[in-house]
């Protein structure tokens, strides 16, 4: 479903449209491309990622985007009026790992038009012609001299309930409401690295800031080129897909609602994937204005 419609259509004017693109499902991650009614890719120009602006526009055939990711693009509908273009979930292309490839998790929709993209007129009395190169300087924050954190997502064995079995988790500590697990103090910047030592693919997202994403190594101990990345690298995020066995590191700065160390003042980082967090994949921190 597209904004609650199954089988959508929207129509747009042949003209530069801006879109917001929200992964609003609770597990599934997506794999968008635009196509024409032959087939043919047509590029969509990135120019914001979750929390902001990119420092420059990104021409991308594709855009991966786990759950609760937010992206904007620009797609140039000039001339194309009457035709119709539509966004594609390429689940098979996904990499191994992310939920929501086709034979995953019995995926029932593979390769699936999402919405159409009906074109008619020409609305706009002054449009857009060209896609700008610079949007605005990054804020990522100087990384000389932070503090260092890392996090490991597991998956250990805890009893729950009564019930023995295996639960993704942060630290091999599931979440407790009533315990703060770490403390940041106000107005200071760091960087974490989340260390995926899985498996599957988590979205981690993290409450009360945003980031900027310094680094990834992958599975193999390489160095990912921030280049082939920009929806990672290029803009400020508080959700990024953890790749399994990657290792991703951020820089973020604490610098609002300094509040005591108690479990009523916290706020969470934890895996977007709905039944991941609920079952555990969680943790609370505190800002400290101590």
């Amino acid at each position: 479903m597209v904004n609650g419609v199954v089988n959508p259509y929207l129509d747009v004017p042949a003209d530069m449209i801006r879109l917001r693109i929200l992964n609003g499902d609770g597990k599934y991650a997506f794999n968008y491309q635009v196509k024409d009614a032959q087939g043919n890719v047509v590029p969509l120009v990135l120019i914001a990622t979750d929390a902001g602006y990119t420092t420059e526009t990104f021409t991308l055939d594709n855009i991966v985007m786990g759950t609760g990711e937010r992206t904007e693009w620009l797609l140039d509908m000039r001339g194309l009026e009457g035709d119709t273009l539509y966004i594609w979930n390429m689940s098979e292309e996904l990499e191994d790992g992310i939920i929501g490839k086709d034979g995953l998790n019995n995926v029932s929709a593979p390769n699936t038009a999402l919405l159409q993209l009906r074109v008619g007129p020409a609305q706009t009395t002054s449009p857009i012609i060209s896609f700008p190169f610079t949007l605005l300087p990054s804020e990522q924050p100087d990384t000389a001299g932070v503090l260092h954190v890392t996090k490991v997502f597991r998956k250990d064995v805890f009893t729950v309930d009564g019930v023995t079995k295996q639960y993704f988790n942060i630290d091999s500590v599931l979440m407790d409401m009533m315990v703060v697990n770490d403390t940041v103090m106000l107005d200071s910047s760091e960087i974490w690295t989340i260390d995926n030592q899985t498996d599957v693919a988590h979205p981690f997202h993290i409450h009360d800031i945003h980031f900027w994403v310094t680094e990834i190594i992958d599975s193999s101990g390489n160095v990912v080129d921030p280049a082939t990345r920009p929806d990672i690298f290029g803009g400020p995020l508080d959700n990024v897909l953890v790749m399994p066995y990657e290792k991703l590191s951020w820089i973020g700065t604490f610098e609002d609602y300094g509040t005591q160390v108690a479990p009523d003042s916290t706020y969470m980082y934890h895996c977007h994937i709905l039944p991941h967090e609920d079952k555990g994949m969680m943790h609370q921190f505190v800002v400290w204005n101590g």
